[in-house]
């Protein structure tokens, strides 16, 4: 039995390489889930929150993430981790994560319909993920 698996990440935009990692620590509608080679067959949305990666020299890698959807498939020992963005902690630009804040923010003030007022509490959400993750792990 191997200490590792495969993680595969894709977003809209983007199909990451596949890549041999440790561990995968990820929050679920259900709560933070920890994922380890040859997991039990595992299906479950991931929402707006932190992803920790234990890479094969055991070191860990933080990254942002807005939402999606982690699949582990055990018979071929992989989880594919699909979300709308993934941001690494040292990567996000301060700066840029504060104006996300402050424009939405602005529009949560400015909304006038429930649908306006539900985008503009996601916007917030994103960039405060973000703020955190970038301020507690981005160094």
């Amino acid at each position: 039995m191997t200490n590792h698996f495969t993680l595969e990440i894709l977003t809209p935009r983007k199909k990451f390489p596949p890549r041999e990692i440790n561990s995968l620590i990820v929050f679920t509608d259900n709560g933070q889930v920890t994922i380890l080679s040859n997991h039990e067959e595992y299906l479950a949305n991931v929402t707006i929150s932190l992803l920790t990666i234990v890479n094969e020299n055991n070191q860990k890698e933080f990254y942002a993430i807005n939402g999606g959807a982690l699949h582990f498939i055990n018979s071929l020992n992989k989880c594919i981790l699909m979300v709308n963005n993934i941001f690494k902690a040292e990567e996000i630009d301060a700066q840029k994560v504060e104006e996300e804040r402050i424009n939405a923010e602005n529009a949560l003030k400015s909304s006038t319909s429930t649908l306006e007022h539900k985008s503009a509490e996601m916007l917030l959400r994103k960039a405060l993920n973000k703020k955190t993750i970038k301020d507690i792990y981005g160094k």
